[in-house]
């Protein structure tokens, strides 16, 4: 999958579908990809269902209205028509996400978003069906985390009902290890007044999330994607990752192993 460099994807990661209605009342909108065979069968048709996802909820993001010879153009939150794909799909889509009541621009829309690439690296065509694959998606990154922590305290013989991923430190060569389809996970602090009672984790490593998650906690905590792997001319292997509500809009970029481990604090690796 192509995507230039830096902030915005490139034209080469674009649209796959037609343009998107207005949901109806109990009518169940998609954001994810799972073709006509859904189910976890094999990690390629898996990966190029995880690249489809990104492409179909990045084609809610393109601006319609494009200027030649100009960089592609993307909408934010705040335009009613990524708006109303956030609102009437992502948010609606996912356990404890706000359903119809949430708002682009008043309800958190990242963990909805990497929700909806899991569903669709998965092959599950509802949140029942990817739980009983093992995850549980949920509009708070903290709770799918916290299965993964557990998923790695697992001893021998003892089983997990979501464990489809299992939380790891990014050392070593595990970095290099990484594959489409694995999560990446970070904290932050409030910034911007925010009244619930969570706890603050800009600063926080792997070790803090564990401990703050087997005490089920409350804490700040976002994820992204891989959606993507390769090696460029240089040699270099690159991660194009993806992730929802990053400075107000949907984010599909390419970067590095040295900038994984100087952004992120741990991974949660698809056990796939």
């Amino acid at each position: 999958m192509e995507v230039a460099k830096g902030k915005g994807p490139s034209r080469g990661v674009r649209a796959l579908f037609g343009g998107r209605k207005k949901r109806k009342a109990g009518q169940k909108g998609k954001a994810e990809y799972t073709g006509d065979t859904p189910g976890f069968e094999d990690r390629e048709a898996a990966e190029m269902r995880l690249a489809m996802t990104a492409a179909n909820i990045q084609n809610n993001f393109v601006d319609p209205v494009q200027v030649s010879g100009q960089p592609m153009r993307f909408l934010d939150e705040k335009d009613p028509r990524s708006g109303e794909f956030i609102e009437d799909v992502l948010l609606t889509d996912t356990y404890g996400a706000g359903g119809e009541k949430a708002s682009a621009t008043g309800t958190p829309w990242s963990a909805s978003t990497t929700s909806a690439h899991v569903r669709g690296f998965l092959g599950a065509n509802s949140n029942k069906e990817a739980k009983e694959m093992g995850f549980r998606p949920y509009g708070a990154h903290r709770m799918y985390m916290n299965d993964a922590f557990k998923t790695k305290a697992l001893k021998k013989d003892e089983t997990y009902e979501y464990d489809a991923y299992e939380a790891k430190r990014l050392i070593g060569k595990q970095v290099s290890e990484l594959r489409a389809g694995d999560l990446l996970f970070k904290g932050y602090d409030d910034v911007h007044g925010d009244k619930r009672d969570f706890k603050n984790t800009k600063d926080w490593k792997f070790n803090k999330f564990k401990k703050s998650g087997e005490k089920g906690e409350k804490y700040n905590s976002h994820t992204d994607i891989i959606v993507g792997t390769g090696v460029d001319a240089q040699g270099k292997t690159y991660y194009d990752i993806a992730g929802g509500n990053v400075e107000n809009e949907y984010m599909l970029k390419r970067i590095y192993p040295d900038e994984i481990r100087d952004t992120y604090k741990g991974a949660m690796i698809s056990k796939r």
